[in-house]
């Protein structure tokens, strides 16, 4: 038996489908600055830990970002940024909240249209998802309607 989730790492919003749950959050990354901390203020956002790093993504990462985009990068090889990991750690540790310890996760993601055809491309795509995990690599104008099709 497998846990299924649709996933969409986009420039806008990162999102997360389940059969339990759905989480979107700003594709908004930036090393975490901890001297926020304690001040009363209820962020909207998470930290995720990658290559050692801890970095704050969602929503209020912007307010720690000394970057005009607030943390956004808009690049035609997204999956060769650091915030695309980012964000696909972040979906890896909700995944973990999630699911089952002892049942593997099926995973749909989708591609931008741009690189359907780039054989390179997808294969990188999809290795970066595998491990654990069985992946199939969608283009995005149809990965929406699978994932609703295997999560519901």
């Amino acid at each position: 038996m497998h846990q299924s989730a649709g996933i969409n790492i986009g420039y806008g919003h990162t999102k997360i489908r389940t059969a339990n749950d759905y989480v979107a959050f700003p594709s908004i990354a930036h090393p975490a600055n901890r001297n926020f901390s304690g001040l009363g203020l209820d962020r909207r956002s998470r930290i995720v830990s990658y290559k050692g790093i801890d970095y704050e993504v969602g929503q209020d990462a912007k307010l720690v970002s000394k970057q005009l985009s607030g943390g956004k990068v808009l690049r035609p090889r997204w999956l060769d940024t650091v915030q695309y990991r980012v964000f696909q750690q972040a979906t890896f540790d909700i995944l973990h909240e999630q699911g089952k310890a002892d049942t593997p996760w099926t995973l749909v993601t989708g591609v931008a249209v741009e690189h359907s055809k780039d054989p390179d491309y997808l294969n990188r795509l999809q290795a970066a998802w595998v491990g654990e995990h069985r992946t199939t690599v969608i283009c995005q104008s149809f990965g929406r309607t699978v994932s609703w099709v295997l999560v519901g």
